[in-house]
């Protein structure tokens, strides 16, 4: 199932049809993947599209939002370590406070 969540400056709707511009470009990529002869049944695809104001993250094949944001953390960890970075993941209480 594709899912789309609205980024900064909106109601965090999560649905799974594109409803503005960027989620409707994120739906296009994911038709051209699934459309690539080399597509297999059971890929997962995360595409994150971002201008000035809004954000559009778009998933599909996760069952679960955490589930795909554990696979988008720990490819965004991959790429802070080849850069010789590291990456720290602290859970805080509801608030930031604690």
């Amino acid at each position: 199932m594709k899912e789309f969540w609205k980024g900064r400056h909106s109601s965090g709707v999560t649905d799974d049809e594109p409803h503005e511009r960027l989620s409707r470009i994120g739906d296009a990529m994911f038709n051209a993947a699934h459309a690539h002869p080399e597509w297999r049944e059971g890929d997962r695809l995360i595409i994150m599209l971002d201008e000035a104001e809004v954000q559009a993250f778009c998933a599909n094949g996760y069952e679960s939002p955490g589930q795909m944001i554990t696979a988008a953390l720990i490819q965004i960890n991959a790429l802070i370590e080849s850069q010789g970075g590291r990456m720290h993941v602290i859970p805080m209480p509801h608030g930031g406070e604690g």
